[in-house]
Order: C-alpha cells, then sequence, then structure tokens
C-alpha cells in the first residue's frame, strides 16, 4: 500500500494537483473492505473530508458525488493500476469486475 500511497491523491491529480499526499481508501462491496489491494490513494480531504462543495467533494460521505466528479472508484482503480506499472488485464483486478460488475471498456480509454 506504500506504493499506493506514494502516488499522491488521485482525486487531486485529476484536477490537475498531481502529488498531493494521500492517505489510503479501501474500495467496499455490501459495505465491507474487498482487500489491501482494491485501495485508492486519497488525500484526507477527498477521502473523509465531509465535504462536498464546488470543485471538493469527498468520498466519505458523498460515494455518487465524489463519482460523479472523479470517476468511478473502479475507473480510479484502473488509472492508480496503470500508474503503478500494472498490465492491461490486471488493472481492476479481476475481484473487482467479479463483484460489482462489468467494467465498461471504454472508461479505461482516457
Amino acid at each position: 500500500m506504500g506504493k499506493v500511497q506514494a502516488l499522491g491523491c488521485v482525486a487531486c491529480d485529476r484536477m490537475g494537483l498531481p502529488r498531493t499526499p494521500a492517505e489510503i481508501h479501501h474500495i467496499l462491496h455490501a459495505g465491507e473492505r474487498i482487500d489491501h489491494f482494491h485501495v485508492l490513494p486519497l488525500c484526507a480531504l477527498h477521502h473523509r473530508g465531509g465535504v462536498n462543495e464546488g470543485l471538493w467533494v469527498s468520498r466519505h460521505p458523498w460515494h455518487a458525488e465524489f463519482e460523479r466528479a472523479y470517476g468511478t472508484e473502479t475507473e480510479l482503480l484502473g488509472e492508480v493500476r496503470r500508474r503503478l506499472g500494472a498490465r492491461p488485464a490486471d488493472e481492476t483486478g479481476g475481484l473487482v469486475d467479479s463483484l460489482v460488475g462489468r467494467v465498461d471498456a471504454a472508461s479505461f480509454a482516457r
């Protein structure tokens, strides 16, 4: 998880603010953590800051609004994995695909 955290906040990066210090957000399925491989680097504000104001939207508690602003967690996970050098077939880790449904291939064309 240290390599993921070192990437900086993936949401800030999409805002043009690269390398913002990050903490780890575990992707959830049915309210439970999937594992330690399905994580996103998010700054404290984007992770758990509780804000939903203009450009800044926190994942907790604003899940739907966060995904509208920055992309789905599956899309963000694919981006993180690409930045870590994952092979295309590994970008979302088949576990996420099987748990939360088919990943739209167009979402990875960014």
